[in-house]
Order: structure tokens, then C-alpha cells, then sequence
């Protein structure tokens, strides 16, 4: 009995909702099934919630308190427990759909008034078409003061309100997921249900609401449609939610340049009069953008079209939306080596730094953000000034200790960007102390760090470097908390580093080796995978490359 759904479903109610269900087991509209018997056992549950931890719950003592003369009391309990789950499917259904929407004070109001109007709309339509319906008094009466009104006009006057109150919403910012969804939804199904009606009712041969009814999927449609696939292009860039190759991506692929399609369509047919629309295709446009300049302008675009129209969509899908942009640019980055991208995180990153107001914090990931984008663009100088001016403003780190450590491996890496490799050798500590980093991803940037630092001093193969390498690989495959394409970026960049220290010790020992072989595995693997650090790989590899030729 404890693991039970109806037990479980019991401590979802709030104790309000658990007092008002006992009008639902005693009543016998929703109780007609072993009454007494039902209403007994909720009582009788009711003693122990929210918990739910006696052992007066246990099946078998429960089972032989409640029908002590059954020949399988365990049965008989357990085909009540399923009278009392069904009750409470009908109460949550009411509490949940009805009688919440109904004291809402956001948009479910709205949604709770039209959804009684289609359900009476649903009603008049269907029964006003019944073979054996009762004609019409022929002497109509009217009562004093009143004018009659015909049955079939309620579906009209039912009909049009419901279009006068949805139209007359054009503030969506409160609304949540769910509502805005249903709104959209309702909206279609006012015009259907108009269709219907008409129909049935219309002796005429024209539209009979169709097209109404029909635009109003379209957009009902485009309102998922597009905000779903905007989020999968988004988590896939992001989190590979499926393996290149695999049959999910084929459909993911086939998906999303079918509905990049439709966008275009959309907008060549001059369909964003509806700012929402105009928003999503927007969004599409830039996230699937390959040319750096062309995603500047759709940005631009974007947030000046966001901005004039924030009251268009959910603030939630606001934010969803904001995140998104801000998340393209560095996956892009990576995607295409195009430095034209480092360089619009970079001016991105600048102005978050300006909106930063005097005396506010810096957030340790922001502050390693700028820096090491920073010196990806050889602006050493500048990342110097900026961590002088900045180092004392970091927050989000648990404690002392992890500040200091990565004050120390931006100090390193500074001075690594300037060559003066022996003294990034001297600041950076030790791989057993930056060790103890909470943070995977600063753990990764110390690691590759010191290889690189090990490499430019000749050293990548002493002892302390093959344990650093077998610490920080055994690290990394691990920890959980890595998405596992992100985790085999940053693995992937030891062993092309081994491969070109490697070249660089024959290099040393034979000036006139042929290091085409080994230069050309580098080649590909630089082609064919995304690897961490890769600036560096790449820098490195054209020296030899040059020296080679």
C-alpha cells in the first residue's frame, strides 16, 4: 500500500485540497461504488498524511481491518483503493482545470470563461441537431418585459463572446507555459467549432468559417512548432542530444530545415504581422545561421523586434529566448573557427562588463569568460588590466581557497600569453592542488594550461607531466557533471598535444626528419573533431607545418 499511486497522489494535495475531497467521497454522484467501504478508507488515510508511514498501512493489516470476513481481504482492499483513485482523478480534473482557473488572477481566468463557453457551444451544436428534437412552441409567449430569444442564437452569442474576450488579450507576459498554449488552442477551437456549426446549420456553399478556423491552426500549430524546434537546434548545439548519424539526428535534421522552410515561407508571404511568429522565425534564422555577419544583423534584428513586442509571448519564453542568443555565438564559435565570432562574444562580453554598476560583484564564470576570451585574442595587455582592476570584485566561488586558485591560473595563463612560460610554470600550482577545484571546467582550462606549459619548456614528458595527464584524463571521464561531448572536446586536446611534442622532440633530434606523417593525423583530427584549446593545436601546428614545407 505505501507505493502506491493513490497514497502517493494523496501527499501531492494540499491540506485545503485533502479536506475538499472528502465532498468528493461522500458524494454519491462520484462515490456510486462500494460507498461505504471508499469513504471509510479515505477517512481512514486521512489520519496519516502527508507522511503516510504507519504500519496500520501495511496491505495485509489494512486488508484484514477493513473486510475481516472477505476470503482475500488484500483483494477486496485493493479493488477499494481503486474506487477511491478514481474519485480522486475526478477531483483533481475539477480542482485542477475548473476551480483553480477560476480564482486565478493572470490569464487562466480568461481561459477557465472561454473553455465553459465551448463546452456549451459543444453542446448547443450537437443538440440542436437531433433527429427527434422537440419543435418550437408555435405561439411564441413572451414574458413581460422580456423579448424571446431562440435556442439557435445561443451558439452565435456564445460564439462571439468567446472571440471578444480572446481578442481582446494582448498581454501575454503573465501568462505561463501552459496558459499560453491553451490560449492558442482556444482560439482554433472557437473557429472550428464555428465551422462545425455552420456546417451543419448553413445552407450556403461558401466559406462556412473554414479559413477562419484553418488560420487560426496555422498559428495555434506555429506557436509550438516553432518554439520547440527553436529549443532543439539550441540543446543540440549545446548538449548533442543525438549522436551525429544516429537515426534521431536524421530526423532532428529533416525537422529542422522543413521548418526553416516554413519560416521563410512565412516571411515571403508576409505572414509576421503576428509579432510572435515574427519573433520565433527570427530566432530560427539566426540560430541556424552560418555566416557571422548575416547572424549580426538577425541578432540585431531579433532583440530590437523583442524589445517593441516583450508583451507578446510569456516571460518565460522571454528569457528562453535571450538565452538562446547568448548561447550561440561561443557553440558557433566552435563550430566554425570563424574568429569573427570570438570577436562578437567579446564585444558581448564588454557589455555586460559596462552594465556592471559600481560596487557590484563580477560572477566568477563572467570574469573567467572575458579573460580567457580575451587572450584567445591576443590581447594580453588588456586581459592584464582587466584582471588587476577586476580580481577583487569575483563572487560565486564557495570559498577562499577556490578564489585563490583561480586568481593564480589567470595569472599564469597571463603570463603565458606573454611567453614567459617559466614564470606560468611558477604561478600555476600544482596539479595535485588544483586539484581540489570545484568547478570541472576551470579544472580543465588548469589542465590544458599546464600541458601547454609543459610542452613550451621541453618537459611534456617528464614524470610530472604523464601523472598530471593521467590525473586530469581519469578526472574527466568521471565526472558526471560533464555532458559527454563536452567531456570528449577537452579530452581530445592531450593526446594531440602528446602528438606534437612528439614531433617536436624528432624535430630536435633530426632536423631533417619528415614529420608529414604525423603532421597530417594532427590535420585531420583538427578537421574532423571539436577540441578544447584548439587555437593553441592549430598555432602550433603551422609552425611545423612552415617548417616543414
Amino acid at each position: 500500500m505505501y507505493a502506491s499511486p493513490l497514497l502517493r497522489t494523496l501527499q501531492l494535495l494540499s491540506q485545503e485540497e485533502l479536506d475538499a475531497l472528502h465532498l468528493f467521497a461522500a458524494s454519491p454522484i462520484f462515490n456510486d461504488t462500494r460507498p461505504d467501504e471508499t469513504l471509510a478508507l479515505f477517512e481512514f488515510l486521512k489520519k496519516f498524511y502527508p507522511h503516510f508511514e504507519s504500519n496500520e498501512l501495511h496491505r495485509d493489516l489494512a486488508g484484514k481491518r477493513f473486510f475481516p470476513k472477505a476470503s482475500n481481504p488484500v483483494g477486496a482492499l485493493q479493488r477499494t483503493m481503486a474506487q477511491l483513485m478514481s474519485i480522486v482523478r475526478h477531483f483533481v480534473t475539477f480542482r485542477y482545470a475548473v476551480l483553480r482557473d477560476a480564482e486565478a488572477l493572470d490569464g487562466s481566468a480568461l481561459l477557465h470563461e472561454v473553455q465553459q463557453k465551448l463546452s456549451l457551444m459543444r453542446f448547443y451544436s450537437e443538440r440542436l441537431q437531433k433527429a427527434d428534437l422537440p419543435a418550437a412552441p408555435s405561439k411564441q409567449v413572451e414574458e413581460h418585459g422580456r423579448k424571446s430569444r431562440k435556442a439557435e442564437n445561443f451558439f452565435e452569442n456564445l460564439n462571439n463572446q468567446a472571440r471578444k474576450e480572446l481578442n481582446i488579450c494582448v498581454d501575454f507576459s503573465d501568462f505561463d507555459e501552459y496558459e499560453f498554449a491553451d490560449y492558442h488552442q482556444f482560439k482554433f477551437l472557437v473557429e472550428q467549432e464555428k465551422a462545425f456549426f455552420e456546417e451543419q446549420n448553413s445552407e450556403r456553399d461558401g466559406d462556412k468559417n473554414l479559413l477562419a478556423a484553418t488560420e487560426q491552426l496555422d498559428t495555434f500549430y506555429l506557436m509550438s512548432k516553432l518554439d520547440q524546434m527553436c529549443r532543439l537546434v539550441h540543446y543540440q548545439r549545446m548538449w548533442r542530444l543525438f549522436e551525429d548519424g544516429s537515426p534521431e539526428h536524421t530526423r532532428f535534421l529533416v525537422n529542422r530545415d522543413t521548418t526553416v522552410q516554413i519560416a521563410h515561407t512565412l516571411r515571403a508571404n508576409g505572414f509576421f504581422q503576428q509579432p510572435a511568429v515574427a519573433l520565433y522565425c527570427t530566432l530560427l534564422d539566426f540560430l541556424t545561421q552560418g555566416d557571422p555577419a548575416e547572424a549580426e544583423q538577425l541578432s540585431e534584428a531579433f532583440e530590437k523586434l523583442l524589445e517593441e513586442n516583450l508583451q507578446a509571448l510569456p516571460a518565460m519564453r522571454v528569457q528562453a529566448m535571450r538565452v538562446m542568443v547568448r548561447g550561440f555565438w561561443p557553440a558557433r564559435y566552435r563550430e566554425t573557427k570563424d574568429q569573427r565570432f570570438l570577436e562578437k562574444i567579446f564585444s558581448r562580453q564588454l557589455h555586460q562588463l559596462q552594465q556592471l554598476k559600481p560596487g557590484e560583484n563580477l560572477p566568477s564564470t563572467h570574469f573567467q569568460n572575458i579573460l580567457f576570451t580575451a587572450l584567445k585574442l591576443k590581447k594580453a595587455d588588456w586581459a592584464e588590466d582587466f584582471f588587476q582592476k577586476h580580481q577583487n570584485r569575483i563572487t560565486g566561488l564557495n570559498d577562499e581557497e577556490q578564489k585563490s586558485l583561480l586568481l593564480n591560473i589567470a595569472r599564469a595563463a597571463i603570463l603565458f600569453a606573454k611567453k614567459d612560460f617559466a614564470a606560468a610554470a611558477k604561478t600555476l600550482p600544482h596539479y595535485l592542488t588544483y586539484g581540489a577545484l570545484d568547478d570541472i571546467y576551470l579544472y580543465a582550462i588548469a589542465a590544458t594550461l599546464d600541458t601547454r606549459i609543459r610542452y613550451e619548456l621541453d618537459d611534456l614528458d617528464d614524470d610530472y607531466a604523464e601523472h598530471m595527464l593521467h590525473a586530469t584524463a581519469t578526472r574527466l571521464r568521471r565526472d558526471d557533471s560533464l555532458p559527454s561531448h563536452r567531456r570528449a572536446e577537452r579530452l581530445r586536446f592531450f593526446p594531440l598535444a602528446k602528438d606534437l611534442f612528439k614531433l617536436k622532440v624528432l624535430k630536435s633530434q633530426d632536423r631533417r626528419a619528415d614529420l608529414k606523417p604525423g603532421l597530417t593525423k594532427i590535420r585531420q583530427r583538427l578537421d574532423n573533431e571539436i577540441v578544447v584549446d584548439w587555437e593553441w593545436v592549430e598555432e602550433t601546428y603551422s609552425s611545423f607545418r612552415n617548417e616543414n614545407k
